[in-house]
């Protein structure tokens, strides 16, 4: 298995390395790209592969044992190529620092660009606007995006680096709702912008400019997707609407004590009694089961059947439901920000089972390829990057080369985890169900959120172990709320190694 790990850690890179080669393409096709935006897509694309092409000819070698260091064996011809292609025409680590100082003066003209950028006036009315958000410009929708999340959010919840709660953030949930904003992917039919990939990448990217606190959204990011696809007509007519209304919060009923990363050894049960089910078991880790009002979950219905088959996709519609209990955990930041539920004999209407009885497994692997797509999102990474940033201007340090050269490689690689993420984000959009291969980006967010809170962390200096706000421009920044948060996201939807280990079997077929 260590020998698997290794060698998926390797495919990732090369997976990386074609996204960012495939972007440098398209930069180059694009008529309206500046010559620096064309230089730095290029020193991109040579870093990523330069560093990519040396890693792997070098891993390999070591993969191979005794064979791969003969001179007859093809992989050190693979790996004296790839050297001296790095030298050619600027190695990696020039290439990065050409990158970086492109990247302060694009910056500082980006800056000025956005101030400059004229919108329409329909992107700061409070409510809802019948309005086709894909029609304008990306320069246009960027700019309006940010003035209307900056004129309304919180100045006190911004950058917080935490899920926020359901009662802090029920007024803002509500404001966004009444914009029609709070469901960026849904189609326009069901209360969403109907955003394209291209621009929920701009709404993720400026929500996170602002500030704004992750809200408990396990229903829009999760079970109305689902909902969509498996749900009766019935089904998408009562929690819909409610759900973009936010009248609805959701929690997931997935892990239990002894089913985490192995979800199909679940235990709860699920028995039949006339026109409802009879519920028992636990749950546990779910995010947001304590502010939740509404559940979806699995349970099992049949014993007999073999460990995936037997399963059932169930809607509990009150968690004060008689017979449930729920317990928060706190987690290592003192946040609670998870749960556990007890499930004695509780009740739930047969009209409530989503698809199949039975054949929960095969929703539930639609949930997760929502579920894992948003678990792969940048979106952390850039917030803390974001906070980076603001930090190292206020503290003296964004010109210092060393700096830069640690900010560039974080930045470059939540770059090439972005590429990655919109392919699969156009798949989703296109109705595919992308496959194994999704598992890559939990992988590579977790660790560029690792590497941009611990710079973080470093920049922000004697008090980068703080865990209060530290004030920076006028908004609290948490300089250890994204550190706290990557170890969730390591474990969440899948362990990491369960992940390497699902490229392994499915992608790679490794024995």
């Amino acid at each position: 298995q260590a020998l698997q790990h290794r060698t998926v850690d390797l495919w990732i890179q090369k997976e990386l390395s074609t996204g960012a080669l495939a972007d440098a393409i398209r930069t180059l096709d694009d008529p309206k790209a500046t010559p620096d935006r064309i230089s730095m897509a290029a020193s991109r694309a040579k870093s990523r592969c330069g560093d990519a092409a040396h890693m792997i000819g070098r891993e390999t070698i070591k993969l191979h044992g005794a064979i791969g260091f003969t001179d007859e064996y093809d992989v050190g011809l693979y790996l004296r190529r790839a050297m001296a292609l790095n030298a050619w025409l600027g190695n990696p680590s020039e290439h990065r620092r050409r990158f970086g100082q492109l990247l302060q003066t694009a910056g500082s003209q980006k800056e000025e660009k956005k101030a400059s950028v004229p919108f329409s006036p329909v992107f700061l009315q409070d409510d809802k606007a019948d309005v086709d958000w894909n029609s304008f410009s990306d320069e246009e929708f960027r700019a309006g995006v940010f003035a209307w999340f900056d004129k309304n959010y919180p100045h006190d919840i911004r950058h917080t680096g935490r899920r926020g709660s359901a009662k802090e953030m029920s007024a803002w949930m509500k404001t966004i709702s009444r914009k029609g904003w709070i469901a960026p992917a849904w189609p326009t039919k069901w209360g969403g912008m109907g955003l394209s990939p291209a621009k929920q990448i701009i709404y993720i990217e400026e929500r996170e400019r602002v500030g704004v606190m992750r809200d408990p959204d396990m229903g829009i990011v999760m079970f109305g997707p689902t909902l969509m696809r498996w749900g009766t007509e019935e089904q998408k007519q009562k929690y819909l609407p409610r759900i973009v209304a936010n009248e609805h919060i959701w929690c997931q009923g997935y892990s239990e004590p002894n089913a985490g990363s192995d979800l199909a050894s679940l235990q709860t049960t699920a028995v039949l009694d006339g026109d409802h089910y009879v519920i028992n078991g636990s749950k546990i880790w779910t995010t947001s089961g304590h502010w939740a009002d509404h559940m979806f979950f699995l349970a099992r219905t049949d014993k007999d059947a073999k460990k995936q088959e037997g399963i059932t996709f169930f809607v509990l519609d009150d968690m004060k439901t008689p017979g449930l209990t729920v317990r928060p955990i706190p987690n290592i930041s003192g946040h609670a920000e998870f749960a556990q539920e007890y499930f004695e004999n509780v009740r739930v209407p047969k009209e409530n089972v989503v698809g199949e009885v039975n054949k929960g497994w095969t929703v539930a692997k639609s949930l997760l390829g929502f579920e894992r797509l948003n678990s792969g999102s940048p979106r952390p990474a850039r917030a803390a990057l974001a906070a980076v940033e603001k930090v190292a201007k206020a503290n003296g340090l964004w010109a210092d080369p060393e700096f830069q050269s640690k900010y560039v490689r974080v930045y470059l690689d939540i770059a090439d985890l972005s590429t990655a993420y919109q392919r699969f984000a156009d798949l989703m959009s296109l109705g595919d169900s992308p496959g194994p291969e999704l598992s890559q980006l939990k992988i590579v967010v977790a660790s560029a959120t690792q590497l941009a809170s611990e710079l973080l962390m470093e920049t922000a200096g004697g008090e980068g172990a703080s865990q209060d706000l530290v004030d920076i421009e006028g908004d609290g920044v948490s300089l250890l709320g994204s550190f706290f948060h990557h170890f969730g996201a390591m474990i969440a939807s899948g362990t990491n190694d369960i992940q390497r280990n699902i490229i392994a079997k499915r992608v790679l077929n490794l024995p």
